[in-house]
């Protein structure tokens, strides 16, 4: 349901206020300073420092009840469904795994050793600093290190097998060169280095992080030879490999979630400008008197004049002054008025990144431009030989045409002698007679 688009919150200035960053950062300090009194009370001595420690118990309670007030004031916003979101309901366990041995468990007078043990989960709930942070841009580079390394885990785990196997491989291979040679049986220091496998993976973890490997190394190097090979193929697989691997993982893995960030921050941006256009279009059609989806020059200038709201539009897509007057030219070519889908389409070609994919497409039309213009020319030629032809067969019958007016001229003249000057008496039967034989003919 608040999910919804037509959802009003009933609370509308609470949910803007916990909804904030500054409502964050406020949280964020206050898990700083219950860190910073965690380790003020811890370091604290009971038989020495008795009032302090109560007074940091008190501060205790109080930011149990500040923590408290927070998941209320969260539920409030955003109903009782956010305590069933995963990061939730493990802040939420936390909170009250505090209220147990605080005002449970120590009022009723339950042994200290437990309340300490419970205590212990306290310290958890400064894993939120970590989780806060990635919403600061200032904290952004200890976020993509933080959110490497819990991406990382996977690899981690598997990192930790093969070093393990690694381990187990190269003591066993100690215990037979180093622990059970003659000459080291009876030596202290090869036995508690390589006496048993447990004590050879320790001395090879040991020598894995350079801590101190050469004073054993020297020692034992004189009794036997194969110490030194041992050693040396050790820190070789487990320290300048192994290890080094696993750093590049993290470092990969680190690059690529700044990549997505990055991704994702253009992505921002480009929905931000796409409000902005939606936006401005609804100013231009707010402009539209007629209703007819169209804007004039008059119009535009006026707009970009006397109204602040096109220009603040204007300013938010990154177009300046110059450029408002030439997109105009752009959208029309006779300052006729054009459509404001169109002008919209227009601002957003402007601003928009030349890519690959749009310069392919500019080439693939030229292309077609190119082809249906050698068509038309094409076309033209032959509609223009066409046209010769029709030209000199015209000529041709006007030629003839004038032949037969000279020939119909001719022949009139020639007609003209067989038509009598002057009335010519006839004969009425015999008229009748002609007329008989036309008919039987």
């Amino acid at each position: 349901r608040r999910r919804s688009r037509d959802f009003v919150h009933p609370l509308p200035r609470l949910h803007m206020l916990v909804s904030s960053n500054g409502f964050e950062l406020a949280m964020a300090l206050l898990m700083a300073l219950n860190a910073l009194n965690l380790g003020m009370e811890v370091s604290a001595s009971e038989e020495v420092d008795a009032v302090r420690i109560q007074f940091h118990a008190l501060f205790e309670n109080f930011f149990t009840l500040l923590l408290i007030v927070e998941i209320c004031l969260r539920v409030l916003c955003d109903g009782w469904v956010w305590i069933f979101n995963r990061t939730n309901v493990f802040d939420t366990l936390l909170v009250f795994g505090t209220i147990v041995p605080l005002w449970i468990l120590k009022p009723s007078g339950v042994q200290d050793d437990v309340i300490r043990a419970l205590s212990v989960f306290r310290v958890f709930r400064l894993v939120r600093l970590i989780r806060m942070v990635r919403i600061f841009a200032f904290f952004r580079t200890l976020w993509y290190l933080v959110e490497g390394f819990l991406d990382s885990l996977e690899v981690f785990v598997f990192a930790w097998l093969l070093m393990g196997s690694t381990l187990y491989l190269f003591a066993i291979c100690g215990v037979y060169a180093i622990g059970k040679a003659d000459a080291l049986v009876d030596d202290t220091l090869a036995q508690n280095s390589f006496g048993n496998v447990a004590n050879g993976m320790f001395m090879l973890f040991q020598t894995m992080t350079l801590d101190d490997w050469a004073s054993v190394a020297r020692k034992l190097m004189p009794h036997s030879p194969l110490v030194m090979p041992v050693f040396i193929v050790a820190i070789m697989v487990l320290t300048m490999l192994l290890a080094n691997l696993v750093t590049a993982v993290i470092l990969r893995n680190t690059t690529s979630l700044a990549m997505q960030d990055t991704d994702l921050a253009m992505r921002r941006k480009i929905q931000a400008r796409e409000r902005n256009y939606e936006e401005l279009r609804g100013l231009l059609f707010e402009m539209d008197a007629d209703g007819s989806g169209t804007l004039s020059l008059d119009e535009y200038e006026d707009a970009l004049q006397n109204q602040e709201k096109i220009q603040a539009r204007f300013a938010a897509l990154g177009i300046n002054e110059e450029e408002q007057r030439e997109v105009w030219s752009f959208v029309s070519f006779k300052d006729e008025d054009v459509r404001i889908d169109d002008f919209c389409v227009v601002l957003k070609a402007m601003r928009g990144e030349a890519k690959a994919k749009d310069m392919f497409t500019i080439l693939r039309r030229v292309d077609k431009a190119k082809m249906a213009t050698t068509q038309l020319k094409s076309r033209m030629a032959s509609n223009q030989a066409f046209l010769d032809e029709l030209k000199a067969e015209c000529t041709e019958v006007r030629k003839q045409f004038g032949s037969l007016q000279d020939e119909l001229a001719g022949f009139i003249s020639q007609l003209s002698i067989c038509i009598p000057k002057g009335p010519t008496p006839y004969d009425k039967s015999a008229l009748e007679e002609f007329d008989r034989r036309v008919e039987k003919k």
